[in-house]
């Protein structure tokens, strides 16, 4: 970014639309000890396999008042083997007869040049304008939480999916089996980095120590009738090609999980020159109310080779962008009853 022209004074930052780029990202969970000798640079976490389901979505900045599209995040998620428990009797887990329990811990893969291999999403070029004509460039990268061992801390997601006794599900007639995918939750945390910021042509020389404390997020995803008459066939989780439509998640087949994140106040914000930046960055960009809608691939099945591979050599081919709400082929966020 050029820096040729006179530097804007600090008060020109107010109200610039930089939320749009602080709330790009996703979480992550408690982490175990060791690192995985197949997989250096991520932690070991007990049995299952890793995979690697891709992510895209947008999110809405309470304070800019505006929609952005978050980048595609590529992941690694280790697919834990789901436990299953069955009472045929339907005495011990009335009103089901089976439960299976899922869950998922998913890690960041970091693009080329970051400082870790895992645990890094971006840096990313987030432009906006400043009261209606000035230009500003925002350069954000997401990170998250290392342990003791300086492995990524992964984002925790967790969902069951049962099976009602005969006759007992809300759809299901005499002597009928129904499934029923129970809520799904996805908790952890993230922080936030400027890594550099232009206003009007003008590279402000930002340090690379801007960045928030790391901050809780929870996103959910609707429980689920496999046999629900009211679910429409693009919204049918279980239908091939239905991701970016369904308004569902299912850990076999992936799907939209929402949620809203806070942004913590902002530190060590300071340009070449001196001048500290975190107070306004603060008071123009943190606060709550700040919504995250993501759509990601399955959390659980086989190891894919070809995807895999991809992965490796940062040749994947991205998901389609998710659509900003309120505009044309957007679809709900929530599910029709």
């Amino acid at each position: 970014m050029p820096a040729t022209r006179r530097r804007p004074r600090p008060g020109s930052l107010v109200r610039l639309g930089l939320v749009t780029a602080l709330l790009l990202g996703v979480a992550t969970l408690s982490s175990s000890a060791a690192e995985d000798p197949d997989y250096p640079g991520l932690p070991t976490l007990g049995t299952g396999q890793w995979i690697v389901p891709q992510a895209t979505g947008s999110t809405y900045a309470a304070a800019a008042r505006q929609w952005a599209r978050v980048p595609d995040i590529q992941t690694i998620a280790f697919s834990r083997f789901a436990t299953r428990l069955v009472d045929l009797s339907c005495r011990r887990l009335d009103p089901y007869q089976s439960v299976e329990k899922y869950s998922a811990a998913i890690v960041m893969v970091s693009p080329r040049g970051a400082p870790e291999p895992y645990g890094f999403h971006g840096p990313f070029p987030v432009r906006t304008v400043a009261f209606g004509a000035i230009p500003v460039q925002a350069e954000i990268r997401l990170r998250q939480p290392r342990d003791a061992e300086n492995l990524p801390v992964p984002l925790e997601a967790r969902q069951e999916a049962r099976t009602f006794c005969p006759g007992r599900g809300p759809f299901a007639g005499p002597g009928q089996t129904e499934n029923h995918v129970a809520d799904t939750l996805v908790s952890g945390e993230v922080q936030v980095e400027v890594t550099a910021l232009a206003v009007d042509g003008v590279d402000l020389d930002l340090r690379p120590t801007c960045r928030t404390t790391f901050t809780e997020l929870t996103l959910t995803a609707p429980d689920f009738y496999a046999a629900d008459p009211g679910v429409r066939p693009e919204e049918n989780p279980q239908v091939e090609g239905n991701l970016h439509t369904t308004p569902y998640f299912l850990f076999t087949y992936g799907g939209l999980l929402t949620g809203e994140l806070t942004i913590p106040p902002f530190a060590d914000c300071v340009t070449a020159t001196g001048e500290d930046l975190s107070a306004l960055l603060t008071a123009t960009v943190s606060g709550p109310g700040n919504t995250v809608r993501l759509r990601s691939e399955a959390l659980s099945g086989s190891a894919n080779d070809d995807a895999a591979r991809c992965w490796r050599d940062h040749s994947c081919v991205p998901l389609d962008p998710m659509p900003l709400p309120g505009r044309p082929g957007d679809p709900e966020a929530a599910p029709r009853r």
